[in-house]
């Protein structure tokens, strides 16, 4: 027992420092490790969400994470203000408009079909970049399928792409004007 809240401590702390290096990363504006031109396809609604409904909360601006394996993926959205939304700093105001992660899967808890999503009620003008971040390799498989979701509005995309082990990919932007 001792053993195992060892390794989950050390696991805890890795997370952590990942994360922080992840963020001071992306808001230094370091483009070496994002992939710039991702390969994406539009998924048709049924197979984007794997015969599941999107989980979470919804608002103006919706931006939703599925994926099919217990591989920790994470959504990080960066707000118009420069700031990144993501399990660390799970909310952010932005020009009076605040942005919240409010489903977080495959830390420690393995849903069947896992999820993450990130939404405002109602989204400030300007950009929005929409990455995905491959945390771990937990099933070996070299790549990750999975599908983001962005609802702006009352309009629906699901981008369908593929992540590697340990990859920041930048899948979407999105301006609200």
């Amino acid at each position: 027992m001792e053993k195992t809240r060892k390794i989950l401590l050390l696991a805890i702390i890795c997370s952590i420092l990942l994360a922080s290096a992840l963020v001071s990363c992306l808001e230094d504006g370091n483009d070496t490790i994002i992939v710039e031109k991702p390969q994406k396809t539009i998924a048709p609604e049924s197979e984007a969400q794997n015969n599941n409904e999107l989980k979470g909360e919804n608002g103006k601006l919706r931006v939703n994470l599925q994926w099919d394996t217990k591989d920790d993926l994470d959504l990080y959205v960066k707000t118009p203000c420069g700031d990144t939304i993501y399990f660390y700093q799970p909310e952010y105001e932005c020009n009076g408009h605040v942005g919240k992660l409010d489903i977080d899967a495959n830390f420690d808890v393995f849903p069947e079909h896992p999820q993450e999503n990130i939404y405002w009620k109602e989204p400030g003008l300007g950009e929005y970049q929409i990455y995905v971040v491959n945390n771990s390799d937990k099933e070996k498989v070299d790549d990750i399928n999975f599908t983001i979701t962005v609802i702006l509005y009352d309009e629906r995309t699901d981008l369908k792409d593929q992540t590697h082990e340990h990859e920041i990919k930048l899948v979407h932007k999105i301006t609200v004007k």
